[in-house]
């Protein structure tokens, strides 16, 4: 459990829980409550205090987000110079693994996994370029990234859990609070004039970019899966062919690719949806 103090850090600040390998924060609110288990990158962490905030106390919940370190057993992350990357080795997957209790739970999959996927950074083809290589992954057993995956996944509906999987955030290109900032000449988002132009992105390159991620999570088939699409937000509904990073009221992002506190709370309604369903499923109701 939680003392009050930090139970407000956790919902307040998303870093005091970031990066862990033990001693995971973990919130539990009755032994008779289904438990929702966190495991992410970055972004997840980023949405760590609205996410704590929807569950409220009708769950229990544990998070484990390490930066650029997907849920996927067998695997350890390589640095672009070949050597072992310390903050996303099997052990860790291991450990968070064993930390999901045997009764049915609710498991969060989600991240960067077009990064992950490609060890490619983003390049938003006008002129938003991240640049350069990223790190691998490599499995123990000889397997595939893809392998690994389906193997993790399918590995926790074999012992009943659910699985959300959160397909991937639109990624930018921009530090988007700077960019306005500087458009702006530094002017309150809400008093920008109708000739200041917006900072959007190709839907089309979301989704060459994003493929081989649907690809992946849509070949998983259960009544066990759950599905988030946080681009259904920001792309191809504000404007045809185009993903949003910001309106007159708000601002999507805290920098080229995390969401913003508004983007997180926007996204975390999607996922409490399903987490929503699961329990249902769950509960058999």
């Amino acid at each position: 459990n939680l003392d009050e103090k930090v139970w407000e850090n956790f919902q307040q600040n998303e870093k005091f829980c970031y990066d862990r390998k033990t001693d995971f924060c973990n919130i539990i609110n009755g032994k008779e409550l289904t438990s929702v288990f966190a495991f992410g990158d970055s972004h997840f962490s980023s949405m760590s205090p609205q996410l704590v905030s929807a569950l409220g106390t009708n769950y229990n919940y544990l998070e484990a987000n390490v930066g650029g370190c997907p849920f996927i057993l067998n695997n350890n992350r390589y640095k672009t110079d070949g050597s072992l990357d310390g903050r996303c080795e099997s052990n860790l997957q291991t450990v968070r693994f064993q930390t999901i209790e045997t009764n049915p739970s609710i498991v969060l999959i989600g991240g960067r996994f077009p990064l992950f996927l490609s060890s490619t950074k983003f390049d938003n083809e006008e002129g938003g370029v991240e640049g350069g290589k990223w790190h691998t992954f490599k499995s123990k057993r000889d397997k595939s990234f893809k392998e690994e995956f389906l193997y993790t996944v399918e590995l926790l509906i074999s012992n009943g859990h659910h699985v959300v999987l959160i397909y991937p955030i639109p990624e930018v290109g921009v530090d988007v609070p700077k960019f306005i900032f500087n458009s702006s000449k530094g002017k309150l988002i809400s008093d920008i004039n109708s000739d200041f132009e917006f900072l959007t992105t190709s839907y089309e390159v979301y989704k060459e970019r994003s493929a081989s991620t649907f690809e992946l999570f849509d070949s998983i088939e259960s009544p066990n899966i759950h599905r988030v699409y946080p681009h259904t937000l920001f792309c191809d509904k504000q404007i045809k062919g185009r993903c949003v990073t910001h309106n007159k009221e708000d601002v999507f992002y805290a920098d080229d690719d995390h969401p913003s506190a508004k983007g997180s709370e926007m996204i975390v309604e999607l996922i409490m949806e399903q987490i929503n369903n699961a329990e249902a499923n769950i509960r058999g109701n």
